[in-house]
Protein backbone atom coordinates (compact mmCIF):
# COMPACT_ATOMS: atom_id res chain seq x y z
CA UNK A 1 0.00 0.00 0.00
CA UNK A 2 1.21 2.95 -0.62
CA UNK A 3 1.07 6.51 1.61
CA UNK A 4 1.12 9.57 0.10
CA UNK A 5 2.39 12.33 2.47
CA UNK A 6 1.59 16.00 3.00
CA UNK A 7 3.07 18.66 0.86
CA UNK A 8 4.95 20.72 3.08
CA UNK A 9 4.76 24.18 2.89
CA UNK A 10 8.01 25.85 2.40
CA UNK A 11 8.74 29.52 3.05
CA UNK A 12 9.98 31.68 0.52
CA UNK A 13 12.94 33.69 1.31
CA UNK A 14 11.51 37.15 1.31
CA UNK A 15 8.91 35.51 3.82
CA UNK A 16 11.65 33.76 6.19
CA UNK A 17 13.55 37.56 6.12
CA UNK A 18 9.92 39.47 7.11
CA UNK A 19 9.68 36.45 9.73
CA UNK A 20 12.77 37.43 10.96
CA UNK A 21 12.51 41.37 10.85
CA UNK A 22 9.27 40.97 13.07
CA UNK A 23 10.66 38.30 15.81
CA UNK A 24 12.71 41.07 17.40
CA UNK A 25 10.12 43.61 17.00
CA UNK A 26 8.00 41.57 18.72
CA UNK A 27 10.40 40.85 21.41
CA UNK A 28 10.65 44.67 21.50
CA UNK A 29 7.52 45.42 22.35
CA UNK A 30 6.71 43.40 25.17
CA UNK A 31 10.25 44.33 26.62
CA UNK A 32 8.83 47.97 26.58
CA UNK A 33 5.07 46.68 27.73
CA UNK A 34 6.91 45.08 30.71
CA UNK A 35 8.59 48.00 31.48
CA UNK A 36 5.82 50.29 31.52
CA UNK A 37 4.44 48.05 34.14
CA UNK A 38 7.22 48.67 36.39
CA UNK A 39 6.26 50.13 39.84
CA UNK A 40 6.33 54.03 39.94
CA UNK A 41 10.06 55.53 39.91
CA UNK A 42 10.32 57.01 43.43
CA UNK A 43 10.32 53.19 44.54
CA UNK A 44 13.92 52.51 42.95
CA UNK A 45 14.99 55.66 44.84
CA UNK A 46 14.96 57.61 41.53
CA UNK A 47 12.60 60.96 40.56
CA UNK A 48 11.94 64.48 40.67
CA UNK A 49 9.59 65.98 43.86
CA UNK A 50 8.72 69.62 45.09
CA UNK A 51 9.39 69.53 48.47
CA UNK A 52 8.14 73.20 48.89
CA UNK A 53 6.56 76.23 47.52
CA UNK A 54 6.76 80.05 48.95
CA UNK A 55 5.81 83.44 47.03
CA UNK A 56 5.01 86.78 47.85
CA UNK A 57 3.98 89.81 46.06
CA UNK A 58 6.53 92.31 45.86
CA UNK A 59 5.18 95.37 43.62
CA UNK A 60 3.82 94.03 40.23
CA UNK A 61 5.75 90.89 40.38
CA UNK A 62 4.71 87.39 41.99
CA UNK A 63 7.88 85.75 43.73
CA UNK A 64 8.12 82.03 43.46
CA UNK A 65 10.59 79.76 45.10
CA UNK A 66 10.65 76.14 45.35
CA UNK A 67 12.61 73.59 46.60
CA UNK A 68 13.78 71.01 44.58
CA UNK A 69 14.59 67.03 45.31
CA UNK A 70 16.33 65.60 41.51
CA UNK A 71 17.33 62.18 41.56
CA UNK A 72 17.98 61.19 37.77
CA UNK A 73 17.54 57.51 37.13
CA UNK A 74 20.09 54.79 35.80
CA UNK A 75 19.17 55.15 32.44
CA UNK A 76 19.34 58.99 32.73
CA UNK A 77 22.38 58.78 34.33
CA UNK A 78 24.41 56.85 32.18
CA UNK A 79 23.20 58.39 29.20
CA UNK A 80 24.61 61.85 30.74
CA UNK A 81 27.97 60.18 31.15
CA UNK A 82 28.08 58.74 27.53
CA UNK A 83 27.87 62.34 26.69
CA UNK A 84 24.23 63.00 25.78
CA UNK A 85 22.79 66.18 27.02
CA UNK A 86 20.13 66.42 29.41
CA UNK A 87 17.51 69.46 29.52
CA UNK A 88 15.29 69.70 32.95
CA UNK A 89 12.80 72.24 33.01
CA UNK A 90 10.71 74.17 36.16
CA UNK A 91 7.66 75.63 34.64
CA UNK A 92 5.71 77.62 37.37
CA UNK A 93 1.87 79.20 36.59
CA UNK A 94 -1.24 80.35 38.41
CA UNK A 95 -5.21 80.48 38.12
CA UNK A 96 -8.28 81.36 39.57
CA UNK A 97 -8.50 79.46 42.66
CA UNK A 98 -12.18 78.38 41.44
CA UNK A 99 -11.01 77.62 38.02
CA UNK A 100 -12.45 74.32 37.55
CA UNK A 101 -11.75 74.34 33.78
CA UNK A 102 -7.69 75.08 35.48
CA UNK A 103 -7.18 77.53 32.95
CA UNK A 104 -3.44 79.38 33.69
CA UNK A 105 -3.28 83.26 33.36
CA UNK A 106 0.03 83.15 33.65
CA UNK A 107 2.86 80.75 32.96
CA UNK A 108 6.64 80.83 33.15
CA UNK A 109 9.51 78.16 32.23
CA UNK A 110 13.26 78.13 32.89
CA UNK A 111 15.27 75.32 31.18
CA UNK A 112 18.97 73.92 31.68
CA UNK A 113 20.52 71.68 29.83
CA UNK A 114 23.15 69.11 31.61
CA UNK A 115 25.99 67.51 29.70
CA UNK A 116 29.22 65.59 30.49
CA UNK A 117 32.79 66.30 29.67
CA UNK A 118 34.48 63.08 29.74
CA UNK A 119 37.84 65.22 28.79
CA UNK A 120 37.59 67.08 32.11
CA UNK A 121 35.59 64.57 33.68
CA UNK A 122 33.50 67.73 35.05
CA UNK A 123 29.68 67.72 34.80
CA UNK A 124 28.19 71.49 32.75
CA UNK A 125 25.24 73.12 33.67
CA UNK A 126 23.81 75.21 30.86
CA UNK A 127 21.39 77.88 31.84
CA UNK A 128 19.46 77.89 28.37
CA UNK A 129 17.72 81.43 29.23
CA UNK A 130 20.95 83.38 30.57
CA UNK A 131 23.35 81.41 28.44
CA UNK A 132 25.09 80.82 31.45
CA UNK A 133 27.56 78.00 32.08
CA UNK A 134 29.04 76.61 34.83
CA UNK A 135 31.04 73.33 35.68
CA UNK A 136 31.01 70.66 38.77
CA UNK A 137 32.64 68.23 39.93
CA UNK A 138 30.22 65.64 40.74
CA UNK A 139 26.85 65.47 39.77
CA UNK A 140 25.41 65.29 43.25
CA UNK A 141 26.85 69.02 43.48
CA UNK A 142 25.27 70.40 40.08
CA UNK A 143 21.95 68.69 41.23
CA UNK A 144 22.46 70.60 44.31
CA UNK A 145 22.66 73.69 42.79
CA UNK A 146 19.62 73.54 41.38
CA UNK A 147 17.60 72.72 44.58
CA UNK A 148 16.30 76.05 45.65
CA UNK A 149 14.92 77.76 42.10
CA UNK A 150 12.90 81.18 41.86
CA UNK A 151 11.19 82.54 39.46
CA UNK A 152 8.95 85.86 38.37
CA UNK A 153 5.28 86.20 36.96
CA UNK A 154 3.04 89.36 36.60
CA UNK A 155 1.15 89.98 39.22
CA UNK A 156 -2.18 89.09 38.84
CA UNK A 157 -4.56 92.34 38.10
CA UNK A 158 -7.65 91.50 39.71
CA UNK A 159 -7.96 90.92 43.40
CA UNK A 160 -9.17 87.35 44.41
CA UNK A 161 -7.54 83.47 45.25
CA UNK A 162 -5.02 82.37 43.16
CA UNK A 163 -3.61 79.18 43.50
CA UNK A 164 0.35 79.00 42.15
CA UNK A 165 1.66 75.94 40.60
CA UNK A 166 5.38 74.10 40.06
CA UNK A 167 6.62 71.37 38.71
CA UNK A 168 10.29 70.14 37.19
CA UNK A 169 10.40 67.56 34.52
CA UNK A 170 12.91 66.13 32.17
CA UNK A 171 12.31 67.58 28.29
CA UNK A 172 12.23 64.03 26.62
CA UNK A 173 11.19 66.11 23.54
CA UNK A 174 14.74 67.49 23.59
CA UNK A 175 16.86 64.21 23.57
CA UNK A 176 18.14 62.79 20.13
CA UNK A 177 15.72 61.67 17.89
CA UNK A 178 16.47 58.15 18.35
CA UNK A 179 15.78 58.20 21.59
CA UNK A 180 12.64 59.63 22.32
CA UNK A 181 10.24 56.82 21.51
CA UNK A 182 12.32 54.28 23.72
CA UNK A 183 12.10 57.37 26.57
CA UNK A 184 8.44 57.92 26.43
CA UNK A 185 7.94 53.88 27.00
CA UNK A 186 10.27 53.86 29.92
CA UNK A 187 9.76 54.64 33.35
CA UNK A 188 13.09 55.79 34.02
CA UNK A 189 12.76 58.72 31.27
CA UNK A 190 9.49 59.68 32.77
CA UNK A 191 10.87 61.97 35.34
CA UNK A 192 8.75 64.95 36.53
CA UNK A 193 6.68 66.06 39.84
CA UNK A 194 3.22 66.54 40.86
CA UNK A 195 1.94 70.10 40.36
CA UNK A 196 3.21 71.59 43.78
CA UNK A 197 0.63 74.28 44.68
CA UNK A 198 0.87 77.61 46.92
CA UNK A 199 -2.09 79.29 47.71
CA UNK A 200 -2.38 83.40 47.53
CA UNK A 201 -4.77 86.32 47.45
CA UNK A 202 -4.66 89.73 45.99
CA UNK A 203 -6.38 91.89 47.76
CA UNK A 204 -8.42 95.05 46.21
Amino acid sequence: MRYWKKPRKILGAAAQAGCRQTLPLIGLFFAFALAACNPTPHTHGYGFQIDRVDGQIVADRLQLSAQLALQLSPAASEALERGIPITLEVTSRYRMADDLLRRPLARHTQRWELRYQSLSQHYLLHDLDSDRQTAYPRLRHLLAYLRPVHQQLPRPAEPGAYLAEVQVRLDIQRLPAPMRLPALLSPEWRLASDWTPWPFAVDA
